[in-house]
């Protein structure tokens, strides 16, 4: 979202909201946000409400769809600031727990938004907790570890270069 603003100063959380943006759709099969041309999707961006990944797909744990969600927070400073905290989340998920970051309260809404999410698809409002791990979620941890450390060496061939 804040490259779409144009915003300057872009730091770890953008790659990270990329990066859950690609994981929603290796999990879910679905973009987290479609339209009709670019300029839709960018809308969306930056104003939908992201469709919680199991929703999308009920095989996936309550856990990893938190950690994708916070991935894809639209303010930087809700995502994860850090690799480290993003890998100690998922490796909380593929133990079975929940992820630490991700769980957490969720700030007050405007009354604007809870007249739209009431006129829109229901939502949970508490997850479940009572699942146990799966396959599902120990090879989405190993998808989500190459990926970043792809990502990350990618990055440092990058900036090598200059």
């Amino acid at each position: 979202p804040e490259q779409i603003r144009g915003e300057l100063n872009i730091g770890p959380p953008a790659d990270i909201y990329s990066l859950g943006a690609t994981l929603y759709h290796m999990v879910t099969g679905n973009v987290p946000f479609d339209g009709k041309n670019p300029s839709a999707v960018m809308h969306k961006h930056l104003k939908a409400e992201l469709v919680a990944p199991d929703h999308v797909n009920q095989k996936l744990s309550s856990g990893i769809s938190e950690v994708i969600e916070m991935m894809m927070a639209k303010n930087p400073r809700d995502r994860y600031q850090n690799c480290r905290d993003l890998i100690s989340d998922l490796k909380a998920v593929k133990s079975g727990g929940h992820p630490p970051m991700a769980h957490r309260e969720i700030a007050p809404i405007e009354f604007a938004t809870l007249a739209h999410a009431e006129a829109s698809a229901p939502s949970v409002i508490m997850k479940d907790t009572s699942r146990k791990p799966n396959t599902v979620s120990a090879k989405l941890f190993i998808i989500m570890v190459v990926v970043l450390a792809a990502s990350l060496v990618f990055n440092l061939v990058l900036i090598s270069l200059h």
